[in-house]
């Protein structure tokens, strides 16, 4: 049956792809303090199902974990007739605040499509910024910072509710992992849902 939400999306002929944004986050290794830059790679997959090709140009905004925009980089570009096409952008961030397990920052990358200068589509990406390593000999580093990852197994499913999980109950299941000392979540067999995404950052 059906246990997830289930959305009818209508969009123009030029549009950003089904999860057609990307956000890559770099900060230089061992330099994970306050003044330190973060460069971000953004790629934008674009489907255009005109018969014709289309002009475009994608409009990236980042916004910080206050709200306020930090920056907005634009990027023009030609679709091909009935084709899938990518626009590649770089930036970068200043004094970033770092995603962490006892601070979680998430920034907000919203992308607009214009068609020869009109809005057709648009998209919001949550993502964070940090670094991982590694280490064959001390494990697992975030932001330079040895952690031991504590970690459970759970499948979707929950007592009373079976598998159509409501989403107000994901974050109180990580609220309870979280007090068990848990700070890693093996999910099993299906891939999770959005809900539980959004509670674990």
């Amino acid at each position: 049956g059906i246990y997830r939400h289930v959305h009818l999306t209508s969009l123009s002929p030029l549009h950003v792809a089904q999860w057609g944004t990307y956000v890559a986050s770099t900060v230089p290794h061992g330099n994970e303090g306050a003044d330190d830059l973060a460069n971000l790679n953004i790629q934008t997959t674009l489907d255009n199902n005109n018969a014709s090709a289309a002009n475009y140009e994608v409009v990236s905004e980042i916004y910080g974990p206050d709200g306020k925009l930090v920056t907005t980089i634009k990027t023009n570009g030609t679709a091909s007739a009935s084709s899938r096409s990518e626009a590649n952008q770089q930036t970068t961030i200043e004094k970033p605040q770092l995603w962490s397990l006892e601070s979680p920052q998430l920034y907000q990358l919203h992308t607009t499509i214009l068609q020869d200068g009109v809005p057709v589509d648009s998209t919001t990406t949550t993502f964070g910024i940090r670094t991982i390593h590694f280490d064959a000999d001390k494990g697992f580093f975030l932001n330079g910072k040895r952690v031991e990852i504590q970690g459970t197994a759970a499948h979707q499913d929950f007592p009373g509710v079976g598998i159509a999980v409501p989403d107000s109950l994901e974050p109180w299941r990580v609220e309870q992992l979280k007090k068990m000392g848990c700070n890693g979540w093996r999910t099993a067999h299906n891939p999770p849902n959005e809900s539980v995404l959004d509670a674990c950052d």
